[in-house]
């Protein structure tokens, strides 16, 4: 449930932007490069936020069927995709990020499904396979960067179906596992 501190940190770094931001326009990682103010906040965030998937994925690891380790294994994935994204900006080795992103988004929207598949019954399991395609599909219209949807929509607005897909699903699968528990 940490993965919420994405969201303030994004917000926290975006009000301080100097120049116009547009979240329908700009990529997330437009707040992580060195020109943006609180560049260190926005990849400090992105940082710990693949620390947290990573450590959800490994201290959850003996709760998951052997379907669902694959998940994990593929949200580790992600997670250090991520961890690359944070210490690589967009602006200091543009193909590094980008491939950090794809790690983290490809890891996450597979992850997503293959633990959801994992999960006998429920409303955790249609959630995480109806996320993980949204996050997939955002992924290959923004790696595709072009289009009706990317025009009319924005850039920014599809990467965030994705990121806050992620984001958004690791809340759901920390209440979840908790509740498994209870």
């Amino acid at each position: 449930m940490a993965c919420l501190q994405f969201f303030l940190a994004e917000q926290l770094v975006r009000r301080e932007w100097t120049i116009p931001y547009s979240f329908a326009r700009n990529y997330v990682s437009d707040l992580g490069a060195t020109v943006s103010p609180w560049h260190a906040l926005m990849n400090g965030s992105f940082v710990l936020q693949g620390l947290l998937i990573a450590g959800g994925a490994l201290l959850t690891w003996r709760r998951w069927s052997m379907l669902g380790r694959i998940g994990m294994c593929l949200l580790l994935i992600s997670g250090l995709g991520v961890v690359m994204v944070g210490f690589v900006p967009e602006d200091g080795n543009g193909s590094l990020h980008r491939l950090g992103a794809a790690f983290h988004f490809l890891g996450a929207g597979l992850g997503m499904i293959t633990a959801g598949l994992s999960a006998r019954h429920g409303a955790f399991r249609w959630v995480s396979i109806a996320v993980g395609l949204a996050v997939l599909a955002a992924t290959v219209l923004v790696g595709e960067g072009s289009g009706a949807l990317i025009r009319d929509v924005g850039v920014g607005a599809v990467e965030r179906v994705a990121a806050y897909g992620i984001a958004g699903w690791m809340v759901i699968a920390g209440v979840w596992l908790w509740r498994q528990q209870v």
